[in-house]
């Protein structure tokens, strides 16, 4: 005898689906601009002040998708500021000196690295809240 299976919700599921294919890309990418607020005060914080005008220090912004999150800037020299050693940038450490050694890189990697514990903790959070949305998600226990 062949056992028979019965399907409850399925229904209930794919409709839930089909939301979290509409809503769900819009929501990941405010979970991830949100999470890169503290590295992008962090960067602003870091980020070296040319003329006193705080240029450089005011370009950066958060850039996401549904799946990447970045910290870019606007300002033309920052890359150089933040990257350079060689040709016309060699000389932009020296000049505008940071508080510790410079490492891989000046700002981002810094902030990113300073703050990460914390990304993680709103990251965790923002995709519990969106995973309960949709009843995919609960607390066991």
């Amino acid at each position: 005898m062949i056992p028979t299976v019965y399907v409850y919700g399925l229904k209930e599921f794919q409709a839930a689906l089909r939301l979290a294919g509409r809503e769900g890309p819009p929501r990941l990418r405010k979970a991830l601009l949100k999470a890169g607020q503290p590295a992008l005060a962090r960067t602003e914080a870091l980020a070296r002040r040319t003329r006193r005008s705080g240029t450089l220090a005011g370009g950066y912004r958060l850039r996401a998708t549904q799946k990447v999150g970045s910290i870019e800037s606007d300002v033309p020299y920052a890359a150089g500021a933040e990257w350079g050693t060689k040709g016309k940038w060699a000389g932009f450490r020296s000049r505008y000196p940071g508080p510790e050694a410079w490492d891989r890189g000046s700002f981002i990697w810094r902030a990113i690295g300073e703050t990460q514990d914390e990304i993680g903790r709103i990251i965790d959070a923002e995709l519990r809240e969106i995973l309960t949305i949709y009843g995919w998600g609960h607390e066991s226990g």
